[in-house]
């Protein structure tokens, strides 16, 4: 039977690993108060790149799943829906990702920098 804590072991590394792939700042901080720096930085509104992104991004996916005449005679209501939505989750995810990790990443050089203004005035006599 395997080892269920060692299985956690990896896990975690490897989750590590990602985050910090990911998020490469995110290693200036202490491990201890990632969470924080993560739930701050989710915080942050989208800017508007971002924003227009995301609406582009939908519709595209959108055009992309439109069934023909023939198809929509032949599925069914639920089928049709539960297939356009089998497609689209894959989609929307490798087209959005880049920008929520993006609004992410200015979430936490914004939590850094604030950690970074506390620590030098902190320092100032």
């Amino acid at each position: 039977m395997p080892d269920i804590k060692h299985n956690d072991t990896i896990f975690f590394g490897l989750r590590r690993q990602l985050i910090i792939f990911a998020l490469p700042r995110l290693s200036e901080i202490p491990s201890a108060e990632w969470d924080a720096a993560l739930d701050k930085s989710r915080k942050i509104d989208f800017d508007g790149t971002e924003r227009v992104a995301i609406v582009i991004s939908v519709g595209f996916v959108t055009a992309l799943l439109s069934f023909s005449p023939e198809q929509q005679e032949a599925m069914g209501f639920i089928a049709k829906y539960t297939a356009q939505f089998a497609l689209a989750l894959p989609m929307l995810i490798a087209l959005l990702a880049p920008f929520y990790l993006r609004r992410l990443r200015r979430g936490l050089d914004a939590v850094l920098s604030k950690q970074n203004h506390k620590i030098g005035k902190g320092a100032q006599p």
